[in-house]
């Protein structure tokens, strides 16, 4: 059975979504193109979402009643799926399939378009976890590439300023969500180094 705190956090999620989407409309832009932002705002947030919840598995499993990896795996997907999504209408309206790889001819040039990295990333990530029980040593390193695709891409929405230049508080809010990204990677790494620790 879901708790208060479920309810809550699914409310926050729920109306978070609604904040963009209502920014975003707002927006005038013809259909396809504001599909490809949305899906790209969307997957970033879902996969935010997921990353945000691995420090809080017991808080998760109170909270909801159910397996960690069940409540995970619906925002992950919501986020795989949207940042998959992305980049193929891009290639849509533009036929060019050099999106896909990561630009080499300058510092500015790679960075401005990190979505391109970022996926790789993201995929070498998810195969991980999909081959968790059959590399079990190294498939949380793999995975913890996820971190690494969250920095590209708020570095890659920051740069290309498609979305962010038009509304200070996609801006603000995208950028308040990765530093929640990072301060939940300090607090499971220090939540891991004080139980080594303990066992010594």
């Amino acid at each position: 059975m879901i708790e208060k705190k479920g309810y809550f956090f699914i409310a926050v999620v729920i109306a978070t979504m609604i904040v963009i989407f209502s920014i975003r409309i707002s927006i005038s832009m013809e259909p396809l193109e504001l599909l490809m932002r949305l899906c790209g705002l969307y997957g970033y947030f879902g996969m935010s979402v997921s990353t945000m919840m691995t420090p809080y598995l017991k808080g998760l499993r109170q909270a909801f009643g159910k397996n960690f990896v069940e409540v995970h795996h619906v925002t992950a997907v919501i986020g795989f799926g949207c940042i998959t999504v992305h980049p193929i209408i891009y290639l849509i309206q533009t036929m060019d399939a050099t999106i896909f790889l990561p630009r080499l001819d300058s510092w500015i040039a790679f960075w401005t378009m990190a979505g391109a990295p970022a996926l790789i990333l993201l995929y070498i990530a998810l195969v991980a976890a999909f081959l968790r029980t059959r590399i079990t040593r190294y498939w949380r390193y793999l995975h913890a590439l996820m971190y690494l695709v969250l920095t590209f891409g708020i570095i890659h929405a920051d740069l290309i300023q498609a979305d962010f230049a038009q509304s200070p508080v996609l801006l603000a809010l995208y950028n308040i969500i990765f530093g929640i990204v990072v301060f939940t990677f300090v607090i499971k790494r220090r939540a891991r180094y004080l139980q080594k620790k303990a066992k010594k």
